[in-house]
């Protein structure tokens, strides 16, 4: 039986991933292991950095295919599954750090939380489409600390929350019906049939000497 493997650095993949034992991950490889034609997904850590590999069949799916698939489902994952660092200001013991992680982790949408009385900030990783940032802002307020986004941090977040808009608003001009790749090319498909439509326009008028508001129509 025929297979072969390919490997994605993981940090290039899923930067926001801080751990790459991260819990998550299990969500990543049991998306991609229901797709036709991928045998086996696994994390290596063996490897420097740490990579995702997969093992396909190649008579039921291509390199290229597998390739873009790997990146789609990187991107939905991390659109769904949120991974930030939030500093908390106002913690004075380490058992303040064990206390806010408790009332974290009961938010509904949260997948894990670790927060950490050193470095002054919590880990958190959750479900977009449950949990909303502001949300665990507030609740870290409700027990008298302040929350932000370490320096970078939010500018990093809202720009991915434009890019996706841009994304969106790019894809929306398509008919939804077709298939994605050709959304994404929506563009330059339309750039390309004008030019057929001038191509054609043009052999009408020259070698069938059409009249010119036929051609214009």
């Amino acid at each position: 039986m025929s297979e072969k493997t390919i490997q994605v650095d993981l940090p290039i993949l899923l930067p926001d991933i801080q751990d790459a034992r991260d819990n998550c991950l299990a969500m990543l490889t049991h998306m991609l292991e229901n797709q036709r034609g991928i045998k086996q997904v696994h994390i290596t850590h063996e490897k420097t950095p740490t990579q995702l590999c997969l093992h396909y069949d190649p008579n039921l799916i291509s390199l290229s295919a597998v390739e873009r698939m790997v990146w789609d489902a990187g991107g939905q994952f991390k659109d769904r599954y949120r991974h930030e660092a939030i500093d908390v200001i106002g913690m004075h013991t380490a058992d303040a750090a064990t206390g806010l992680a408790e009332i974290l982790s009961n938010l509904p949408g949260m997948l894990h939380v670790t927060v950490s009385y050193t470095a002054r900030t919590a880990f958190v990783a959750y479900e977009s489409d449950i949990l909303q940032p502001n949300t665990i802002y507030q609740a870290i307020g409700q027990v008298g600390y302040k929350a932000s986004m370490p320096q970078g941090a939010d500018k990093k977040r809202k720009g991915r929350e434009t890019n996706k808009e841009h994304e969106e608003h790019d894809h929306g001009s398509a008919p939804s019906f077709l298939p994605h790749l050709l959304q994404e090319r929506w563009e330059l498909f339309l750039v390309a049939l004008a030019g057929v439509f001038i191509l054609v326009g043009w052999v009408g008028e020259t070698l069938f000497d059409l009249p010119e508001a036929i051609v214009l129509f």
